[in-house]
């Protein structure tokens, strides 16, 4: 709203002059503008060919353990010329993604220990070209289930912002020890300006 004001009291500035230069009249009327572009910086989750923000009924089996599994599609955009940081959280995990069960969720929230072969299924999540995260061999360990994906700097802002696409896969190991029941996590994702 100010850089509006600005730009309305600029205009109303506007003067006219006349001079006379050799019996002719000529006016001047400089138009001064000014205005400002506020900060924004987005994340948006892309819906799956269903339509859907929430992945349901998501494959565990053995034909599907070991493989990358693309569960989302993000967009980052932040027009900050000092850059910006996307942190993941996974709501269950601590070095790095875990599904676990309805009753597992409720043995963690009463403060009960959970014998280690029932403590859930472990997955690393890989987000687009920036890493791996997690806890298998090779992947960069979350830190009390957060870790930034993005961090960019005023090196890697372009002069134009614009969106950056990533796709967002998860990855398990032996699926043949998990135990024959529902799982689930929740992965949230935020955006900050530097």
């Amino acid at each position: 709203m100010t850089a509006v004001k600005s730009l309305l009291l600029a205009i109303g500035a506007v003067s006219l002059t006349s001079t006379a230069v050799h019996g002719q009249v000529s006016s001047s009327s400089p138009l001064e503008l000014n205005g400002a572009m506020p900060l924004q910086c987005s994340l948006s989750l892309l819906a799956n060919r269903n339509n859907q923000l929430t992945i349901r009924n998501l494959d565990l089996s053995l034909s599907r353990g070991n493989a990358e599994r693309t569960v989302g599609t993000i967009l980052e955009y932040c027009n900050d010329p000092d850059g910006y940081t996307v942190t993941m959280e996974s709501d269950n995990g601590t070095t790095g993604g875990l599904l676990i069960s309805d009753t597992l969720q409720a043995s963690y929230n009463r403060g009960e220990i959970i014998p280690s072969n029932r403590a859930g299924i472990k997955y690393d999540i890989q987000y687009g070209g920036n890493g791996t995260f997690g806890s298998q061999s090779g992947s960069t360990a979350m830190r009390a289930g957060s870790v930034v994906v993005t961090d960019s700097d005023e090196s890697t802002i372009t002069q134009t912002a614009a969106y950056k696409k990533y796709l967002i896969k998860i990855k398990y190991k032996n699926p043949d020890q998990i135990h024959a029941t529902d799982y689930s996590d929740v992965l949230s994702f935020t955006i900050a300006a530097k």
